[in-house]
């Protein structure tokens, strides 16, 4: 009889050498580039852009784990591993990962973007992040002389999309179809592309992308375009400066346009979000479906106290801007903010004491605590507070104090 073939899994997370929480344990304990570098060494997986600066002025970037070296291929798929032919070799040497110290810029830009240029000789992913965040952070510090710790706080919280900023004069070159069209490429030829949560323009944005997107390539990649699908600003870019062919629906004997396919596009994400915010396009908020949820691990099944356990809050930002509030753009809440931040914090090497910090919701995981939630809201707006450094100062400081105790 026929079996089904046995697939197995190679990481470098299940080595029985894995050394990655001495690494952790030593990068606490470095005192400078040197000792912080040999303390990486050791880290293993899962591979990290790990930051260093120091009170001297010193900066510097490593990316490190134990990167597979194979006979061929890239790991991108399963092969044969009956022949040998894919097998590990070794690990990328740790002088080989890539790695920055100083830099004659000054400055360190990385908003898990493509860290290596095309002649790096490693493999490492094929999926990076895009560099829309990383281009907006360059441009916020490109004409910096003098930068303070409320300067750091503002670019955390910045929410300009570039990638909106390229993407729509591509949409608005088409014409409209109807009157709420008109209406709505109106008001998004005055937007400054910010991901706002009391906005139209943001919804309007995303709705329309995602509705392209669909119409674009769902018709090439069939059942697959659920699996690449999501919003993806590079690809719209591509197909409507480079790669027009994919505005053709090839489903259909006639030959679709761009214009036609951009302005589908938009009659059916307005339709979209009509259903859900009404037809008065003036009153459609960004921050009512692209809302932030932190749902509590036990309570969240529990009828009645989910509802005190889980908090939600609309946002701002989105997928591209630096204050991220990640969307994936399929499913029953496509605009969720299901992935960003959850802790700031801007250390000033001049006088730690400066350092300021926010976490997402308290600092309480009891929901009857009156600190279960109460930093929800100064956490989405971008505030922050010093901690004191010396045990002393912080207890005089503190509003109050948690106390974990082991069970008995």
């Amino acid at each position: 009889p026929n079996h089904a073939p046995l697939i197995a899994l190679a990481s470098t997370a299940l080595r029985p050498e894995d050394d990655t929480a001495r690494a952790l344990f030593q990068i606490n304990l470095a005192q400078d580039w040197p000792s912080f570098l040999a303390a990486t060494r050791h880290f293993d997986s899962p591979q990290q852009n790990l930051f260093y600066a120091d009170t001297a002025g010193n900066i510097g970037l490593i990316a490190p784990a134990r990167l597979p070296l194979r006979r061929s291929g890239n790991g991108l798929f399963p092969v044969d591993g009956a022949d040998g032919k894919h097998d590990w070799t070794g690990f990328v040497p740790f002088d080989g990962l890539p790695k920055v110290y100083n830099p004659p810029s000054g400055v360190i830009i990385n908003a898990n973007n493509r860290l290596v240029g095309p002649a790096y000789p490693y493999d490492i992913t094929h999926d990076w992040d895009s560099s829309w965040r990383a281009m907006r952070i360059q441009e916020l510090l490109a004409d910096v002389t003098r930068y303070r710790v409320m300067d750091a706080s503002m670019q955390q919280m910045d929410i300009l999309s570039t990638a909106a900023r390229q993407v729509m004069p591509l949409l608005l070159a088409a014409p409209a179809t109807s009157p709420l069209a008109a209406k709505a490429i109106g008001m998004m030829r005055r937007w400054d592309f910010h991901m706002r949560r009391d906005r139209p323009e943001p919804l309007i944005y995303a709705a329309w992308l995602r509705q392209l997107m669909r119409t674009l390539a769902a018709d090439e990649l069939g059942p697959l375009f659920e699996d690449y699908g999501r919003s993806r600003p590079g690809f719209v870019i591509a197909v409507l400066t480079r790669n027009r062919h994919w505005c053709d629906d090839v489903t259909t004997p006639a030959k679709e346009s761009c214009s036609d396919r951009i302005a589908l596009a938009l009659e059916r994400a307005l339709r979209e979000i009509a259903k859900s915010q009404g037809d008065d396009i003036e009153a459609w908020r960004w921050g009512k479906v692209h809302r932030a949820t932190f749902d509590h691990p036990l309570f969240s099944h529990v009828p009645l106290l989910d509802r005190f356990a889980d908090l939600s809050i609309a946002t701002d930002g989105g997928n591209d801007t630096i204050n991220r509030g990640l969307f994936w753009g399929h499913g029953p809440h496509p605009f969720a903010h299901v992935h960003g931040a959850g802790y700031r914090a801007v250390y000033d090497l001049a006088d730690l004491n400066r350092s300021r910090f926010m976490i997402a919701t308290g600092q309480s995981g009891n929901p009857l605590s009156p600190h279960y939630s109460d930093l929800m809201a100064r956490w989405r707006d971008g505030d922050s507070f010093e901690i004191a450094t010396d045990r002393d100062s912080a207890r005089r400081q503190a509003v109050a104090t948690l106390t974990i105790m082991p069970k008995p």
